[in-house]
């Protein structure tokens, strides 16, 4: 991931950023459509278009999942909690 590079050449701060808004950016999605998705239109912070060309967009998918978490903990630091708890 780019934010790895950015952190691994020195570039802490850009890093940060660049996590900062993809975690912004899956949260505001989760937030409005109630799920994680494999991709994201990080431009309109939403879920991609439906497009004939592409197969269609998973639902809950590891990468997504899994960055977010990585982004959230490792480079900014925030913890996450279980929900209910």
């Amino acid at each position: 991931m780019a934010i790895d590079g950015l952190r691994r050449y020195g570039f802490h701060t850009d890093a940060k950023r660049v996590a900062r808004k993809w975690v912004d950016a899956v949260a505001r999605t989760y937030e409005k459509e109630g799920a994680m998705f494999e991709r994201i239109d990080v431009v309109k912070i939403a879920k991609p278009v439906a497009d004939a060309h592409k197969y269609p967009t998973q639902e809950g998918f590891l990468w997504t999942n899994g960055s977010f978490s990585w982004a959230a903990v490792d480079v900014l630091g925030l913890p996450i909690k279980p929900a209910g708890l």
